[in-house]
């Protein structure tokens, strides 16, 4: 589910990016004026993605912490640094432990 999420957060962004920076420039270079905008739409738009993300954080949030943990791993780009960081906690644990003994 985060993944579809990830890529929805990517999407709306290079839409917006296209809509009030590209956009604005070539319909400057070609002279016809600038049609209205509607700003209802992208407000409309963003909070139904804010509710989507909000709704998944509480779902996270209720989940024990290893399921919480085994989730976040598989998220692409956040998965891998949950992994290096779990990695490198366990070997921190495990060395301060073999002192220990």
């Amino acid at each position: 589910m985060q993944y579809p999420v990830i890529l929805g957060f990517i999407l709306v962004g290079i839409v917006l990016a296209l809509n009030f920076l590209v956009l604005p420039q070539i319909q400057q270079l070609t002279g016809e004026p600038t049609p209205q905008s509607n700003w209802w739409l992208y407000a409309a738009g963003s909070l139904v993605v804010l509710l989507v993300v909000l709704l998944g954080w509480q779902h996270l949030k209720s989940l024990p912490i290893l399921q919480r943990i085994e989730r976040l791993a598989r998220v692409p780009i956040i998965g891998s640094l949950v992994r290096i960081y779990y990695g490198y906690y366990l070997l921190a644990a495990l060395a301060s432990w073999r002192e220990v003994v």
